[in-house]
């Protein structure tokens, strides 16, 4: 019995240990600035202290910061989702950043080998993501500025709407992988999707890619969510981040129990 509570408190204190040095270890791998396989060319180009800092330098109107923040999450998330990265880029979360959502990705790799994050913070600090994890994003910074926002899955690509003017109801498409605003409701697009070429189009993309685009906005069915908390693995992550550190205080705190239990069953066999 005295062996497994050393044992019990060792496992405790290295765990703490582990998630201290998660605390101070980067997610992001700076390789991912020159990374050849990004989807896009130049794809990321702001640090995460730059991003930050350029988050807090947004200003103007409802139309203003959405464009502003639209374009932040753009030059500040690298389209990098691929199986050579799983460790070189952290899509599997390593042990030190969460041993549970470590663990969770040798059990259940189809949702945590390539984990997305729902902490918007985490997701740029890691700097790399698929259109969902960029939507995310910014869906949560959006948010926090006080405007209504929403997750929208197409057949194939994944952006947001947002609301761009509370008076009126009226609504924006914004589209943060590749940095497109779109002044018109997903309903308006759904209608007629070859409203949104002129917008791809002036940001260089090759018509070929817009045409897939188009097709993917015609996509009857498109799933529209509030945020983050629709997503299933949402309160999981919380719950992770939490139990990370509450596991290793009760295995320390188990050291002083299990002497205790033992002499309360030595104390009953001797009455008995």
């Amino acid at each position: 019995m005295k062996k497994l509570t050393v044992i019990l408190a060792l496992l405790g204190v290295v765990l703490i240990f582990n998630n201290l040095a998660g605390v101070f270890i980067s997610l992001r791998n700076p390789a991912i600035y020159q990374e050849p396989d990004n989807e896009f060319s130049n794809d990321i180009s702001l640090s995460q202290e730059q991003f930050f800092h350029a988050l807090e330098s947004v200003k103007g109107d409802r139309e203003q910061v959405l464009r502003q923040i639209t374009a932040i999450v753009n030059n500040g998330i690298a389209h990098y989702w691929k199986d050579a990265g799983i460790n070189k880029y952290n899509l599997r979360i390593p042990f030190y950043e969460n041993y549970i959502l470590n663990v969770a990705s040798y059990i259940y790799p189809k949702i945590f080998l390539h984990c997305e994050f729902m902490d918007y913070r985490r997701a740029v600090e890691r700097g790399v993501g698929l259109c969902s994890q960029q939507s995310i994003i910014l869906s949560e910074v959006v948010k926090q500025r006080g405007i209504d926002a929403k997750i929208v899955g197409l057949n194939g690509h994944v952006v947001m709407m947002a609301l761009a003017d509370k008076v009126n109801n009226t609504w924006w498409m914004l589209d943060p992988d590749y940095g497109v605003v779109i002044p018109d409701s997903l309903s308006e697009i759904e209608k007629n999707p070859d409203i949104i070429r002129p917008y791809y189009s002036l940001k260089g993309y090759p018509d070929n890619k817009i045409d897939n685009l188009v097709n993917i906005y015609r996509f009857e069915g498109n799933v529209v969510v509030d945020g983050v908390k629709d997503y299933s693995q949402y309160y999981f992550e919380i719950a992770a981040y939490l139990l990370i550190w509450v596991i290793p205080v009760l295995l320390i705190l188990s050291c002083n129990y299990l002497p205790i239990q033992r002499l309360l069953v030595k104390n009953n066999h001797g009455l008995a």
